[in-house]
């Protein structure tokens, strides 16, 4: 039986363990939310998380390989850093937004990387794009741990709609909470670290076999004659297609789709299957398809 935390505070409220938590919720321990907060990442997220942030009074570092990036949220009002190591430094809370396995490894291991100089002293929070595995193998490297599937663009985050989905212990959840908070209309605790970044896994998964196959319908209908309005018509109308026809690489020549669908999270579904012993022939084969012409 899930405990209710009653916090009234008249702002929109959150899901966390099964409990509704509004924005007063890091008043339980309000000591990360009170220190500067770490933003580490050379993407359009980060920046977006950052700005939102700064939106909302927190002190925030930075460190982005984008000089136009750093410039911008130095103008904003955050300090900009040369190294993450430096980001880092006396944060209650770090953000590490990184693209994959490469960039999550340079920040914390590279030169001026976080975990390089021993600067972890607050909750590192994990809202990279990078496996369950790699998240469960932070722990072993810094005792506060929490990874945060993200759902959404870096224009949702600055207008605080992002789908946060958070996996570590409630300890640690609960502690980020107010960072989390302004970025997001939902956050919701979904179980041990690891979870969260399963959830975005699930959903790039969905997201790049429904790319993959409205490409080659619309080849299909093509090739048969049919515009791709007619096409994109049909599909719309069924319960699956409307979210994936969303996204402008759709239309794009079948060939170059394929070759535009990020391989990384099907990979990482495959993987995750075989940890478990699972079949996904689907998975599998949308895999093996786009595998090929990744590297064309």
């Amino acid at each position: 039986m899930s405990t209710t935390l009653a916090l009234a505070t008249g702002a929109r409220t959150r899901d966390l363990v099964g409990a509704r938590i509004g924005r007063s919720a890091a008043l339980l321990n309000p000591t990360p939310a009170q220190q500067p907060v770490a933003v580490i990442g050379r993407g359009r997220l980060a920046s977006g998380i950052a700005e939102r942030l700064l939106d909302h009074d927190f002190e925030v570092r930075v460190w982005n390989r984008s000089p136009t990036r750093a410039r911008r949220l130095a103008v904003l009002g955050a300090r900009v850093t040369s190294t993450p190591a430096e980001a880092a430094s006396g944060a209650g809370a770090l953000l590490l937004c990184a693209s994959g396995s490469e960039d999550l490894r340079a920040a914390l291991h590279g030169p001026g990387g976080v975990l390089a100089e021993d600067t972890v002293h607050g909750v590192l929070v994990c809202m990279s794009a990078v496996s369950p595995q790699e998240v469960k193998a932070l722990a072993l490297m810094t005792d506060a741990v929490v990874d945060v599937g993200v759902l959404g663009t870096a224009n949702q985050a600055r207008a605080g709609r992002l789908q946060l989905y958070t996996g570590g212990r409630w300890k640690e959840v609960r502690e980020i909470a107010r960072i989390l908070d302004p970025l997001a209309h939902r956050v919701k605790h979904v179980g041990p670290l690891g979870a969260g970044t399963l959830v975005k896994l699930l959903s790039s998964v969905w997201h790049e076999v429904g790319v993959q196959l409205i490409a080659e319908l619309s080849a299909l209908g093509g090739a048969a004659g049919l515009s791709q309005s007619v096409v994109a018509e049909a599909l719309r109308e069924t319960d699956v297609g409307e979210p994936v026809l969303a996204s402008e690489a759709v239309w794009q020549d079948h060939k170059r789709v394929r070759t535009a669908s990020a391989v990384s999270p099907l990979a990482a579904a495959v993987a995750e299957a075989d940890r478990s012993d699972l079949p996904l022939p689907l998975v599998r084969r949308a895999s093996q398809t786009a595998a090929p012409s990744a590297g064309s």
